[in-house]
């Protein structure tokens, strides 16, 4: 379930008025992970009870988010030899697509340049049904830190907040959320 989170610094922004204190209140955390998956996530919520204004931009009172991809260490090494596997894949069709260009280029017979043009077309084809960018999700040893027994946090998480217009509040995506291991030392 939830657990505390101790807010250790206010926030601030910097606007025509100067430097702002942002208050955070009422922070917690918890770890979700579904059943037989190698990785989960750490959610940490926060209330902001005033909206902050920098120009343009604002951040309104409520409640925001923070997500922090979280693996185990096998699944981790075990999803990088994908990625690798996927890669590798990955460049293969896209030589195939340019070796299979550059012969229609080359060839003055009309029908041997439909062919090539179909197997560039079907390696491009190939290529999408990949999947990059989900593998592209899979983070590199130096994306993660250890964070207890065999966790693995990644270093780059969401910030995020939900529109309470729907029923369950549609994620309204806010930004990018940086961690470094010093963070995270008591």
């Amino acid at each position: 379930g939830p657990k505390v989170l101790e807010v250790k610094e206010e926030g601030s922004v910097i606007n025509m008025e100067g430097l702002q204190k942002v208050s955070m209140k009422n922070g917690c955390w918890e770890m979700v992970w579904r059943d037989n998956a190698p990785a989960g996530s750490i959610v940490c919520a926060l209330d902001i009870p005033e909206t902050v204004r920098r120009n343009e931009a604002s951040l309104k009172s409520g409640r925001m988010y923070m997500s922090f991809p979280v693996w185990t260490v096998e699944g981790l090494i075990e999803k990088q030899k994908y990625k690798q596997l996927m890669e590798e894949k990955a460049v293969n069709f896209l030589e195939e697509k340019e070796n299979e260009l550059l012969k229609m280029k080359t060839t003055s017979n009309p029908i041997l340049k439909a062919l090539h043009y179909r197997n560039a077309a079907e390696s491009v084809e190939k290529y999408y049904c990949l999947g990059m960018n989900r593998v592209a999700e899979i983070p590199s040893d130096n994306d993660v830190v250890p964070i207890q027994g065999n966790l693995m946090l990644c270093r780059k998480g969401t910030i995020w907040t939900k529109d309470d217009k729907a029923l369950f509040g549609e994620h309204v995506l806010l930004g990018v959320a940086s961690i470094s291991a010093s963070q995270l030392l008591p």
